[in-house]
Order: C-alpha cells, then sequence, then structure tokens
C-alpha cells in the first residue's frame, strides 16, 4: 500500500471515530449555525476538509508536522499517526489541536487533548474534550512555546464576534461558566498535565527524541 492510500484509509478512519463523538458534533453543528463571520473563540476553528470535519486537513497536517521538524523516528510512524486525531486549528499560526488515544478501551470525550505548535513543541492542554471548551470560553489563542509549554495570555485583546453566542452554547449544554482570568486557564492546563504528561512523554520517546520537538522533560 502506498503512503498515499495509507494516509487516505487513516483520514477515513478518523472521520469515523469524529462522526461518532457526539461533543464534537455538536460543536461543528453550532458552528455551521452561526449567522456572524468570525471566530466564537479567537484562533480555534474545526479543521475542514472534503469530509468537512476535519480528518482529512488533520491526517496531512499532522503528518507534515511530524516530516517538518519531529527529527528521525525511532519505531514505525504510523503507528504514532494512529494514536491522534487532529480536530482544529488552536491559533493563527499554525498549531492545532488533536485527541491522544492513550486507551483503545476509552471512550473519545474522555480522551485528552493535546497541542501540536507550529514551531515545535506538543503538550498536554485538557484532560478531555468539554475541558477543552471550557478553556475556549478564555477566548484567546493558545502560545505554545518550547522553552516554556503552553499558556493564554491576552494580548491586545478584542472580543470575538460570536463570542457571546458561544458562551450561551456551552452554557446551556455542558453547564460551564465563562473563564475570565488566565489563572484559571492555567489550573485547568496544570490538572491535565499533571494527570497525563509524564505518561505522553514516555509514550512520545518511543517514537521521537523529546528535544527534537521541543518538549520540555516532565518533573
Amino acid at each position: 500500500m502506498s503512503k498515499n492510500e495509507i494516509e487516505t484509509q487513516q483520514q477515513k478512519k478518523k472521520l469515523e471515530k469524529l462522526q461518532s463523538m457526539e461533543e464534537f458534533c455538536d460543536l461543528v453543528q453550532f458552528a455551521r449555525n452561526l449567522t456572524e463571520e468570525g471566530y466564537f473563540s479567537q484562533g480555534f476553528e474545526i479543521l475542514k476538509g472534503e469530509d468537512g470535519l476535519g480528518a482529512e486537513d488533520g491526517e496531512s497536517g499532522l503528518r507534515s508536522w511530524v516530516r517538518g521538524g519531529a527529527g528521525d523516528a525511532q519505531k514505525d510512524v504510523e503507528d504514532f499517526f494512529d494514536k491522534f486525531i487532529p480536530f482544529a486549528n488552536a491559533n493563527g499560526t499554525g498549531s492545532f489541536y488533536a485527541l491522544w488515544i492513550d486507551d483503545a478501551e476509552k471512550p473519545l470525550n474522555q480522551l485528552p487533548v493535546i497541542v501540536f505548535g507550529d514551531e515545535g513543541g506538543v503538550f498536554v492542554v485538557a484532560e478531555n474534550f468539554v475541558q477543552l471548551l471550557h478553556l475556549l470560553t478564555y477566548d484567546d489563542e493558545i502560545s505554545v512555546d518550547c522553552g516554556e509549554g503552553v499558556y493564554f495570555c491576552r494580548y491586545e485583546y478584542e472580543e470575538s464576534d460570536n463570542l457571546r453566542h458561544y458562551l450561551q452554547w456551552v452554557k446551556q449544554n455542558y453547564d460551564l461558566n465563562p473563564v475570565t482570568e488566565s489563572e484559571e486557564t492555567e489550573k485547568i492546563i496544570k490538572a491535565a498535565q499533571e494527570k497525563y504528561t509524564a505518561r505522553f512523554n514516555a509514550w512520545f520517546s518511543q517514537y521521537f527524541d523529546l528535544k527534537d520537538v521541543g518538549i520540555v522533560p516532565w518533573e
């Protein structure tokens, strides 16, 4: 099987997974129903390819990220790709979010969310999809820094055009109140990283040298 055929097959499998995840499909429907142009959270945009749900652009983006700066793989990278489901742009410079399949038996909505940085760095950012939805209420692009990790910092902040619609939707569907302070985002990220980062880095290092991709060793 050629590389293109393998990538296409992966896209189809991941699309099927995304379509089975109620929370993701609800978010897609919410975004489609917006009548105004613009973000509902700064920098966040559901990936869209021919499939319409992100599997196509997400898979190609993941593979481009690995080819662009992950260094030499230490084992079969197809196994590596199998464990990620990219689904959204994280900021305006090319970082993206993906679910990490850390346990094949775990429901998709309970998988941890990873951010791949456009200039390197791969970090756990949320314990699950709903926790990411909560982070998005802060209405800020995530910053991915190889030396400092991930953080949100409102700089010259302007409210997203559709933020008010998103806040209403997330409250109605998940009873989540808006995150209004950067310290709140730090708590959400810290909880996720304390739970998953040591295990994620140990798994990731089977394939690539952590230093090659700008991962800060977890202490």
